[in-house]
Order: structure tokens, then C-alpha cells, then sequence
């Protein structure tokens, strides 16, 4: 039972580690990275909670070569106002500051990981 718990605790600060969440402070620090991709996001939203754990899931295996984040359209509305999102979920596709492509609304892990590598060929 101690070993599932540590296991856990484990993955859990992994993928804390492996998503930053946006805000105004820190927008310019995670925008140095060569490529990003941001989850714009409510969390009255259903699409996007339904969204979240494939945005985790593909996070924890494909953070290595590109830096995710997560951004509250209510509270971090500096993302949503520079890329001019106003529905959600929108996910934003970003190298070296410049938005190469956006999708808005739930997408399968098949799609989000196609999406990836059509936007960062």
C-alpha cells in the first residue's frame, strides 16, 4: 500500500513539473521556450475537463521536446487576450513566439498528437 501511495505522489509531482500553468507573471518565461503549446481553459468547461487528462497524458510523454502549459481563460486572461481566444477549450501551438496553429474544441489523443507534429514539422 506504501508503495502505490509513493508511486503516486510520484506521478503526480512529475506531472506537475511537466505543465506550467500561465499566468500574466510568468507568460514571458514560458514563451522562451522554442516550442509551446498552451491549453486555453475553463474550468466550468466540460469539453475541457474532458480534455485535460489527454493534454496530461500526452504532456507526460512528449515533455521532453515541447513545454505545455495551461491557461484559465477567467483568470489568466493575458493568454486569452494576446492570442485572441474567446472559446474554450482552445489549445495554441507556439515556436519561438509565433502561433503556428490553433484547434478549438475536444480533440482524441490520436488527434492532439497529429496536431503536434503537423504544427512542428
Amino acid at each position: 500500500m506504501n508503495y502505490l501511495l509513493a508511486l503516486l505522489i510520484a506521478v503526480c509531482s512529475l506531472q506537475a513539473e511537466t505543465i506550467t500553468q500561465v499566468t500574466k507573471s510568468n507568460l514571458e518565461e514560458v514563451l522562451s521556450s522554442e516550442y509551446v503549446i498552451i491549453d486555453v481553459y475553463a474550468n466550468w468547461c466540460g469539453p475541457c475537463r474532458r480534455f485535460a487528462p489527454i493534454f496530461e497524458e500526452v504532456a507526460s510523454l512528449e515533455g521532453q521536446k515541447y513545454r505545455f502549459a495551461k491557461a484559465d481563460i477567467d483568470t489568466d486572461e493575458e493568454v486569452s487576450t494576446i492570442y485572441n481566444v474567446s472559446t474554450v477549450p482552445t489549445i495554441l501551438f507556439i515556436r519561438n513566439k509565433e502561433v503556428l496553429g490553433r484547434h478549438t474544441g475536444l480533440m482524441t489523443k490520436d488527434a492532439f498528437l497529429k496536431k503536434i507534429q503537423d504544427c512542428f514539422k
